[in-house]
């Protein structure tokens, strides 16, 4: 296998299947080989995206932690025998929520929602919309084209356009998954939660800066996916800045002005972002709004 195959293997894991060109290379480099594709059985017959960047419903993914754990593992020592130099399996973004202190925080929220009669993922597929189904529905015209249609921009553009769209839903819904957890288990819970996802966001800006994608990703994935290579943009974190050249006075003024800019884009994205919070936060009060005067014992 040459060193650009082996370099698109690990890439396209760092980038989520974001263009159908994508996934396509990707099924070429597994079935041109018989050792990685022995290895990527265990995907094909595990009924569940592995990737938290990929996956929203968290009461499902959580609930399958150990198995979803142990598939990565096996699957990341597996093509390591294959003899990849770059192997997807090892990278931080898919690992980190199988380190001993994610599966200590995601223990913490799994305990408390096992508790409540509460089904996240329908409370926000009301509010953000079904992910599931606009996942199901990219993953089935990707599937469907062909390697000629790849040229044809109204194709491509129709898959790239339910891929925008699922990644707005997805970002929508992880607000809301941290949101509902606050709101049923309490701030820290909460917070536990919001500290797992995050962390997932900056493995994958890590993984993007070791595979020199940073500057490629804003070019190559929709609008709605800037999640993927910006971890600050749901939850509002700063990913620290490489140190720049200032001795040059008009590389400061550059610097002073980009950051202006970055800054007034920032309080647009915090500004939506409250409203979204706001949003949620009256959703759920309507919701328990309504339960409360739905219930059979009010008038006894």
């Amino acid at each position: 296998m040459n060193k650009f195959c082996i370099f698109v293997f690990a890439a396209i894991f760092a980038v989520g299947f974001s263009h159908p060109m994508y996934r396509k290379e990707f099924d070429k480099i597994i079935n041109s080989n018989d050792c990685l594709k022995t290895c990527m059985s265990n995907l094909t017959i595990f009924d569940e995206e592995i990737s938290l960047m990929k996956n929203p419903n968290l009461q499902r993914y959580f609930g399958k932690i150990d198995k979803i754990c142990g598939i990565i593992e096996f699957t990341r020592k597996c093509i390591d025998k294959c003899g990849i130099e770059s192997n997807p399996f090892s990278l931080e973004s898919l690992n980190v929520v199988c380190l001993p202190e994610s599966r200590e925080k995601i223990n913490e929220v799994t305990k408390c929602l096992n508790t409540k009669p509460a089904n996240i993922y329908s409370t926000c597929a009301g509010y953000c919309g079904d992910y599931d189904k606009i996942s199901e529905s990219v993953h089935q015209l990707t599937q469907k084209i062909s390697e000629n249609e790849l040229k044809n921009a109204t194709k491509v553009n129709e898959i790239m356009e339910k891929t925008n769209e699922a990644c707005g839903i997805y970002k929508c819904f992880t607000q809301c998954n941290v949101e509902t957890v606050k709101n049923y288990c309490g701030k820290n819970v909460g917070n536990e939660l919001q500290q797992i996802l995050q962390n997932v966001f900056d493995a994958q800006f890590h993984d993007l800066q070791k595979l020199n994608l940073l500057e490629t990703m804003p070019k190559t994935v929709p609008s709605e996916c800037n999640y993927m290579f910006d971890p600050s943009i749901i939850f509002g974190y700063q990913q620290p800045q490489q140190q720049s050249d200032i001795s040059n006075p008009q590389n400061l003024q550059i610097e002073l002005l980009l950051k202006q800019l970055k800054l007034i884009d920032r309080q647009n994205e915090l500004i939506n972002r409250e409203n979204q919070k706001i949003d949620l936060e009256m959703a759920v009060l309507s919701q328990k709004f309504e339960k409360k005067f739905e219930s059979p014992y009010l008038f006894h």
